[in-house]
């Protein structure tokens, strides 16, 4: 141990810390994914091309040590396995699989300070001889964004392989010094305040199940806040129909607005009406907290913080946009701020009352993964750990290398009504499509029409 250099955590990472150590459940920061072959694989290729992921991309190799006096630290260790473990399912049908990964997303980790790796990487295989990879990655090192970087890393190397080419640039080391945050914080703190300016008045509090429903505090701006007993989540995927993802792609080209923001525009429309309100605060999640150098490295990238929009439903379809776009642009200028530290501040500057607060719906959005051509057909999927962080957390992720596109939902069993979930995912399809074919409609007349 005497000859590894230790780094200190990160600002970020001990937020992290600070969150999960009261919840005595350290599988909530477990981030699950699965990738499953239509077509035979070389094994013996994937298997190496796993083998020189863990060994050129550096966050894999990350380990943290709880030292005698509790304090966390974090080294690079050397230690790349020589072969991941290969499971066969055999018969198993597609709920037998989902709850094997459950358990598998809920295994790996229960002491992420113990010197051990941060990463769970299977091969599994079917009984018709095809195969997958499933991922776990400790979110203390990784997060969806790490997720997929690793991914699009892996089968670039597999494409490497099978041609007999170069493989792909590995990225440098990722050392993200204590020190720099320590640098950054009276920055930092200016940036927590600036951005609260948007909350000069208190938020409103929103929920997916609508006004009426139990974690609403009757007269008040806040509601209840999701609590430990809450914490069990599940997940629900929807495949977008073919084209969908297209057509709002080819849209956001034409009118210079990002694609996200018509997701984000019906995830607050919806919110909105059944909340009874046109003050929507979201949690967004974004990787532009990232430095170029953090990128480059695959670290964890994301970060969540908060996103106020006041949208009348007299604008029209294409003037909400415009105008959602104008906000968002704005909330990214702050994007390096935390949500949690911001939620903090409002609470004391509004004197909320203890349990209460204002939980928001959370929203990812990624972009195509950048694959080489010709590669075997696959589809890849987050897993639920069987936890849930947040009370509604919609992701919009490629489904496949194929084109295809997915939204996935994952949220508190205990907190947000599955009900409220299906009905959200069917209102958005028919409030992005009726927009874009009627733009100029007015979003009370499209939210009227499609609720």
């Amino acid at each position: 141990m005497e000859n590894k250099k230790y780094y200190p955590m990160t600002m970020q990472q001990q937020a992290l810390a600070d969150y999960a150590a009261p919840l005595q459940s350290m599988e909530l920061l477990n981030e699950a994914a699965c990738l499953s072959f239509d077509e035979a694989v070389e094994e013996t290729l994937l298997q190496r091309a796993v083998r020189e992921m863990i060994a050129h991309l550096p966050y894999f190799r990350v380990q943290m040590h709880r030292g005698e006096d509790g304090e966390i630290l974090q080294y690079l260790s050397e230690y790349v396995p020589e072969r991941i473990e290969s499971v066969e399912l055999g018969e198993l049908d597609e709920a037998e699989r989902s709850e094997l990964f459950l358990g598998w997303a809920q295994e790996a980790f229960s002491d992420p300070f113990g010197d051990i790796p941060l990463y769970l990487i299977r091969l599994f295989r079917y009984a018709d001889g095809k195969s997958g990879l499933f991922f776990c990655f400790e979110h203390f090192i990784f997060d969806g964004y790490a997720a997929v970087y690793a991914l699009q890393y892996l089968m670039a190397v597999y494409d490497a392989l099978v041609k007999g080419t170069t493989l792909p640039a590995p990225g440098p080391e990722p050392w993200i010094i204590l020190e720099q945050d320590k640098k950054r914080m009276p920055l930092y703190e200016k940036l927590l305040l600036e951005q609260n300016k948007s909350f000069e008045t208190e938020p409103r509090f929103t929920s997916l199940n609508g006004l009426g429903s139990s974690e609403f505090v009757d007269g008040a701006q806040y509601g209840k806040l999701m609590d430990f007993t809450q914490l069990v989540g599940d997940v629900i995927d929807y495949m977008l129909p073919v084209g969908f993802a297209e057509r709002i792609e080819a849209a956001s080209r034409e009118n210079n607005i990002s694609p996200q923001n018509y997701y984000i525009l019906a995830l607050r429309s919806f919110l909105g009406r059944v909340s009874g309100t046109d003050d929507v605060t979201l949690q967004m999640i974004s990787n532009c907290r990232a430095s170029l150098y953090e990128k480059r490295c695959g670290m964890t990238m994301g970060n969540s913080f908060l996103f106020r929009t006041v949208l009348p439903e007299e604008l029209r379809f294409s003037q909400a946009l415009v105008a959602l776009t104008d906000v968002h642009n704005q909330a990214l200028r702050y994007v390096k701020v935390k949500g949690t530290h911001q939620r903090d501040l409002l609470q004391r500057r509004f004197q909320t009352p203890e349990g209460c607060g204002y939980d928001m719906a959370t929203l990812s959005y990624f972009a195509r993964m950048k694959l080489p051509e010709g590669l075997p057909k696959f589809h890849f999927r987050f897993v639920s750990n069987g936890l849930a962080l947040t009370p509604f957390y919609m992701i919009v992720v490629p489904d496949s290398n194929c084109g295809t596109v997915r939204a996935s939902y994952q949220y508190s069993v205990d907190y947000t009504r599955r009900e409220s979930v299906e009905k959200f995912h069917n209102f958005m399809l028919r409030f992005l499509e009726n927009g874009l074919n009627e733009p100029e409609t007015s979003l009370r007349e499209l939210i009227d029409k499609c609720i």
